[in-house]
């Protein structure tokens, strides 16, 4: 079974360490859209579509034949809450935090990009 390289893995954990240092409520995710438009696109994304339901983001990846369809979805936002931490990582903005199953299940859609991108035959 496949595995995220090394270089993948660090991609991945300063990606989720990014997002949970500039936390977002909901409606006003515009950033955390524009680093996952970007990160969508860098992963190969063939189609994405930006603004849904506000600052939603979706993302195609056509594979080189027809079959099943996977769907992944993850949320942007974070909470209005005040997140208790002393980590490096923590929020920069005073009363938001976000809760760190929102970083992880989109950092777990992306290396999951990565992995069958490794596995599947892609389009081209």
């Amino acid at each position: 079974m496949p595995v995220l390289s090394q270089d993948q893995l660090s991609q991945l954990t300063a990606l989720r360490h990014a997002l949970h240092r500039r936390p977002e409520i909901s409606g006003e995710e515009a950033e955390t859209a524009e680093v996952i438009a970007d990160e969508l696109t860098n992963l190969g994304a063939d189609r994405i579509w930006r603004g849904l339901g506000g600052h939603g983001v979706a993302a195609e990846f056509t594979g080189a034949s027809d079959g099943p369809t996977v769907l992944l979805r993850c949320e942007l936002d974070g909470l209005p809450i005040r997140e208790i931490s002393d980590l490096p990582i923590g929020p920069r903005s005073r009363g938001r935090g976000i809760c760190a199953a929102m970083t992880g299940i989109w950092c777990r859609c992306w290396g999951s990009r990565c992995i069958w991108h490794a596995v599947l035959p892609v389009a081209g």
